[in-house]
């Protein structure tokens, strides 16, 4: 038995170099001073900061500067004329309990406990999103919180785009100059883009500038309002 194996002709054709640029776009996410522009820190992911303040030497001696008290805790409900009821999260779950019994899956109900996103920190601000999709806007000195986005994915039903309430964290884009944005994508599916400095929706982003993107659609078998194999 014989094997014909095909033959592969390279053609070798003068080729140009050129040297890429010393400076360019991926400049902006690096932490060369102290920031954390990307998730794992750059575009690389190296993970590394080069902030020497604290080292194995004093790294005993940090004490905690500020608490913060997750925004999941206390939510709004859109009511039938557009208003917004505010409680805690677990009185707002009850009400749409009670109006679609079968909103959640058996025993994932909202959960604001399993915090997972790493923040970025861009000018002394702290970004981030909750279990429940929210953006959260803080000041990384005081811990205040400075804006939320809340894109309602509660409201839908258990989360089916990514773990069962869980979400790793944002993105930060800018053109260099004024504008600053926000991005993640929600349990339900959507991608929000906010302004970075006011945690309003992107005028330019989504439908009626609502901010919001249905990452649905066009998805194979991926319908709106239906149920799927995972809820």
């Amino acid at each position: 038995m014989r094997f014909i194996l095909p033959l592969v002709v390279l053609i070798l054709t003068p080729v140009t170099l050129q040297a890429q640029p010393s400076t360019g776009p991926w400049q902006i996410y690096d932490t060369s001073n102290g920031e954390w522009r990307s998730y794992a820190g750059d575009i690389g992911g190296k993970k590394y900061s080069p902030l020497e303040q604290i080292d194995a030497s004093n790294f005993a001696d940090l004490e905690v500067a500020w608490e913060w008290t997750s925004v999941d805790n206390f939510v709004s409900k859109t009511m039938p004329d557009g208003s917004e009821w505010w409680a805690p999260l677990d009185t707002i779950v009850d009400h749409l309990v009670e109006e679609t019994p079968d909103l959640y899956r058996i025993g994932h109900p909202p959960n604001p406990t399993g915090f997972q996103a790493t923040p970025l920190m861009v000018d002394g601000i702290l970004y981030f999103n909750t279990p429940l999709s929210q953006g959260v806007a803080v000041d990384a000195t005081t811990g205040d919180t400075l804006w939320v986005f809340n894109p309602k994915s509660y409201e839908e039903g258990t989360t089916t785009m990514t773990g069962t309430w869980r979400q790793r964290g944002v993105a930060y884009w800018t053109d260099g100059e004024d504008d600053e944005r926000i991005f993640w994508g929600t349990g339900n599916g959507y991608l929000v883009c906010a302004e970075a400095k006011t945690g309003r929706p992107c005028a330019d982003f989504g439908p009626d500038g609502s901010g919001m993107v249905d990452a649905m659609v066009g998805v194979p078998r991926a319908n709106r309002g239906e149920r799927d194999y995972l809820n």
